[in-house]
């Protein structure tokens, strides 16, 4: 039997990852040092600063991707979401306290929660049912190479720069922008087929089945106890690694999910979701337990 081709939307979506992780793992990995050492903002607003920002992202996935099957359209809503995590970096270049960072960020993720469920809709739109995890592990997989490549660049370049991370900051806008400008004339709304006479139910959880609650609240449960990352940029500065190969850490971090994502993904067509999901959680576990070594 003839093998089906990935549709040309996931290697575009998959584009428009990578291209908005190179500009934002550009910034990441070198912000907490940005806000303690140029701003000089103490660890709990920068604990503060990141607890804002991933729960702004987290709430806003639930209602985006929820209004983009009532409006029956996702690539309004995505456009949306990555153009407004794009207009706000450059504004990075000109913050002089932690409140300017706060703002941006606030606003890069409100773009991430806006986009984000409304993207993975458009990756099941565009991808057999048999092919799903592999469509979703590639374009994972060319997120996560952006997240490597990001930090690679930042390496490159901050020495010419003098390490001036506002000028890092400011260059991160141009992949961003060419993200936008991919979504604009390559991206294609696909038409999900759906029973006219089914009216979108309101926004609750009494809908989903049981198995999709308990995968939620556990989920939940592992996000609560894990460390956001932030701290464990600062730890790695605390222990003496110079500024200039904090993205390289950052790099292998990303290599490592980069190219196993599209294997694991193409793993959970084969064996199924469940066992894919039980190593999942055993490397939840690992992590953990080897944060409390730091």
């Amino acid at each position: 039997m003839q093998k089906k081709k990935i549709d040309r939307n996931i290697i575009t979506m998959g584009l428009v990852s990578l291209f908005t992780d190179i500009s934002s793992q550009m910034i990441y990995p070198l912000l907490p040092i940005f806000l303690s050492s140029v701003l000089g903002m103490g660890i709990v607003f920068i604990g503060l600063l990141e607890g804002i920002a991933e729960a702004t992202a987290s709430i806003l996935k639930v209602f985006s991707g929820w209004y983009s099957d009532k409006l029956k359209k996702r690539k309004p809503i995505v456009f949306l979401g990555y153009s407004l995590s794009t207009i706000g970096k450059p504004f990075l270049y000109l913050a002089t306290s932690g409140w300017h960072v706060l703002i941006v960020r606030f606003i890069d993720r409100v773009g991430k929660g806006i986009r984000t469920s409304p993207r993975d809709a458009m990756v099941a739109d565009s991808s057999l049912p048999e092919q799903r995890g592999k469509a979703f592990g590639i374009q994972r997989a060319m997120d996560r190479m952006g997240a490597f490549l990001g930090p690679l660049v930042a390496f490159a370049i901050l020495p010419a720069l003098n390490n001036n991370l506002r000028l890092l900051f400011l260059l991160a806008f141009f992949p961003a922008l060419m993200a936008v400008f991919i979504i604009v004339f390559f991206l294609k709304e696909k038409r999900h087929i759906q029973d006219p006479s089914k009216q979108i139910k309101p926004l609750s959880l009494k809908h989903f089945s049981r198995d999709f609650k308990l995968f939620v609240l556990i989920l939940a449960v592992f996000t609560l106890g894990n460390s956001s990352n932030a701290f464990l940029v600062l730890r790695a500065r605390d222990l003496g690694v110079k500024i200039v190969f904090i993205p390289i850490l950052w790099l292998i971090y990303n290599f490592v999910s980069s190219v196993s994502s599209a294997p694991l993904g193409h793993l959970s067509d084969k064996i199924g979701r469940r066992k894919n999901h039980a190593f999942r959680i055993f490397c939840l576990w690992s992590s953990l337990f080897g944060i409390c070594f730091l």
